[in-house]
């Protein structure tokens, strides 16, 4: 029985061929990779400072309406917790009822404004964490400009 070499590898020799005359005229032809646009890297970091200006500017938002709205919960609570006194004789049945239904919308009302609260308080935490992210890239982009810039610039 006659045996066979055994190939482990197999080489497409005109694919190898394409590829060594790639490496050897590029490299040897001076191409460099693409120069890097400075103006284009500057122009970068104005607009991420604008746009972390924008986002300062929002949280500034959501941060007077948890204000707002923290003002706003706590006179509902003691609306709903204090009564009002002075009041010398038994209300009657329908004003009892009314009376029922006000401190339950009041109840509703303060119960949809935390839930707001919260929202907001993690809007914003949510959004000085993306900032702070923000500032961060910033902070390397100032530095690799720095480091990158051109003499005399």
């Amino acid at each position: 029985m006659l045996m066979r070499p055994v190939s482990y590898m197999r080489f497409n020799i005109p694919l190898l061929a394409a590829t060594a005359f790639i490496f050897t005229f590029a490299i040897s032809s001076g191409q460099t990779a693409p120069a890097i646009d400075l103006e284009a890297r500057k122009a970068s970091v104005a607009n991420l400072e604008s746009h972390i200006a924008q986002r300062e500017a929002r949280l500034e938002e959501i941060r007077q309406d948890v204000v707002t709205l923290d003002a706003r919960i706590e006179k509902q609570r003691e609306e709903v917790t204090i009564s009002t006194g002075g009041a010398t004789q038994q209300p009657s049945l329908d004003e009892a009822v009314d009376i029922g239904h006000l401190l339950d919308d009041a109840r509703k009302d303060l119960r949809t404004d935390v839930t707001d609260l919260f929202r907001f308080y993690d809007e914003f935490a949510r959004g000085r964490t993306y900032i702070n992210g923000l500032k961060e890239n910033l902070a390397a982009r100032k530095a690799w400009l720095e480091k990158n810039a051109p003499a005399g610039n």
